[in-house]
């Protein structure tokens, strides 16, 4: 009778995927800078709040609040005032990979009220022009670096009059974020099973 041994190794690959999470709640803050196409403006300053609402670790929905400041500018001869913009927004952005530093596109349209300008001739003859509400619509691309976020976004506004200075702008923008974070790691997990074995024949 003879003891044989046999040791078998079973080494089994079991791919257990350690999916990174991203937190549902976002809640952005930030300031920017925003730069008008019409020569009738100069850059100004302003900020902006955007709550949103992950759908999965990708995508989100959400609204923004913005307000920027432009300045006044000599068009023409023609001296403008500040003018002040205000905006209201649904926004959608797409997010690329899951980690903490993510690059990201986005999508907004929304409610744009723009007040109204003075503008001044240089001989004493002024001139208000109101602007009211009107649609517009805007497009995103930004870096999210752990809580902070860089973006730039140009801003459409539509149903402005011909006679009047567009109010279409570009912004760039820098912010911080409160919720929105990338939890644990993508990649595997390795699991080996052994099986040690005494058989007698």
């Amino acid at each position: 009778m003879k003891k044989l041994t046999i040791l078998l190794i079973l080494g089994i690959m079991v791919s257990l995927p350690l999916k990174a999470q991203v937190t549902p709640f976002k809640f952005e803050i930030g300031g920017l800078y925003g730069l008008p196409t019409d020569n009738a403006y100069k850059g100004g300053v302003g900020f902006y709040a955007h709550p949103s609402y992950y759908l999965n670790d990708n995508l989100n929905l959400g609204i923004k609040a913005e307000g920027v400041i432009l300045g006044g500018a000599d068009d023409l001869g023609t001296n403008v005032t500040i003018s002040a913009i205000a905006s209201y927004m649904v926004t959608s952005n797409y997010y690329f990979g899951v980690s903490k530093v993510r690059p990201y596109f986005g999508l907004g349209a929304g409610l744009f009220s723009l007040g109204s300008v003075s503008m001044d001739d240089g001989s004493g003859n002024t001139a208000n022009f109101e602007y009211g509400d009107k649609f517009g619509a805007e497009a995103k691309a930004g870096l999210d670096l752990g809580h902070f976020t860089l973006n730039v976004a140009y801003n459409m506004i539509f149903g402005i009059d011909s006679h009047l200075a567009k109010k279409d702008y570009l912004t760039v923008g820098i912010g911080v974020f409160f919720g929105g974070g990338v939890k644990g790691k993508g990649g595997s997990k390795s699991k080996y099973i052994t099986i040690d074995e005494d058989e007698d024949i």
